[in-house]
C-alpha cells in the first residue's frame, strides 16, 4: 500500500495545558484541526507507526491523557456528517482503499 494516501482522524483528551498545546502543535504539522481536540490527517499507512511513536513519546507516562487514531475508509467518508460550523480540510476527497 505504499504511496496510497488515507484519511485518519486523531482525537485527544489531555488535561495538562502545556502537553495539550504541544500535541496540538505537532498534529498541526501533519493535519488540519477540525475541532478543538480533533485533527484530520492524510498520510500513507506506512507513516502511522511513526505518528504513533511520536505521540507516545510526547505523552510519556502522563496521567489524564489519551489519544485515539481512527482510519476513515471510503464508505465512512461518504456518509460522514458535519453539523454546525464545520471546518473543511484541503483533503476532503482523500483517496482511500476500503
Amino acid at each position: 500500500m505504499t504511496g496510497v494516501l488515507m484519511k485518519w482522524v486523531i482525537a485527544y483528551d489531555i488535561s495538562d495545558d502545556g502537553l495539550r498545546t504541544r500535541v496540538a502543535e505537532r498534529l498541526g504539522t501533519i493535519g488540519w484541526r477540525v475541532q478543538e481536540s480533533v485533527f484530520e490527517c492524510t498520510f500513507d499507512p506506512e507513516g502511522l507507526p511513526e505518528v504513533i511513536e511520536v505521540l507516545r513519546r510526547m505523552l510519556g507516562g502522563s496521567e489524564g491523557a489519551n489519544i485515539r487514531i481512527y482510519r476513515m475508509c471510503r464508505d465512512c467518508l461518504e456518509v460522514a456528517v458535519g453539523i454546525g460550523s464545520v471546518r473543511s480540510t484541503p483533503d476532503e476527497g482523500a483517496c482511500v482503499i476500503a
